[in-house]
């Protein structure tokens, strides 16, 4: 248990210097701390004493990593592996939580409903800039609602139980949103605090709920 509570603070606390480096443009302390982020979580969620960890959240982790890695290429092919990386991501935390328990049938037309429609009209107004990007943005897009929706179901079942949950997953398409608008919309970096802040409370409440809910 101490172990799991060192391994949250020292996630915090680099966060903390993390968006500090943004904030600051110290673009070496920036890149560094980046890379140490998604390791501290995975030892945060490898070191509760909740349950056995699960092979699937612990291989989303690691695609996670590999995902901010590449995102700190700026090159096209650098960018399409990272939507791949966290693609990857995104269905194994899909995958987790079917695995968990009972879909609500409702819950998920419900939050097909909420999370499509973002969807449809996020795409809608970005489609005509996505160019050689429109199909791998696209299909990340479907991934990361999918696990919007079985966010949303498992909020519907047990709201208190998988409110962060919810939360988490509504952050983590918010932080990529941001990034498509910063990549596609404009030209410039619009969004670059911004991003960060909601990618790490993200991770850390859906990191939160599959520790309290194993």
């Amino acid at each position: 248990m101490q172990k799991h509570r060192l391994a949250w603070g020292a996630f915090v606390a680099f966060g903390i210097l993390h968006l500090t480096a943004i904030y600051w443009d110290v673009e070496l302390l920036r890149r560094l701390s980046k890379l140490v982020l998604i390791p501290l979580l995975l030892l945060v969620y490898i070191s509760s004493s909740n349950a056995k960890p699960k092979k699937a959240i612990v291989i989303a982790l690691i695609f996670s990593f590999l995902g901010d890695a590449l995102l700190l290429g700026t090159s096209s092919a650098f960018f399409l592996s990272g939507i791949a990386a966290f693609l990857v991501t995104q269905l194994l935390y899909s995958y987790a939580l079917v695995k968990s328990s009972a879909i609500h049938p409702l819950g998920v037309l419900l939050g097909t409903i909420v999370f499509g429609t973002y969807a449809g009209v996020f795409l809608y107004f970005l489609f005509p800039t996505l160019g050689d990007f429109t199909a791998a943005v696209s299909i990340y897009a479907l991934a990361i609602c999918s696990f919007g929706i079985l966010a949303f179901q498992k909020f519907y079942g047990h709201p208190r139980r998988a409110v962060g949950l919810l939360l988490g997953a509504a952050l983590f398409i918010l932080s990529d949103s941001m990034i498509a608008i910063n990549q596609f919309y404009v030209n410039y970096n619009y969004f670059t605090i911004e991003i960060m802040a909601t990618y790490l409370v993200a991770q850390g409440l859906i990191i939160g709920y599959f520790i309290n809910n194993s």
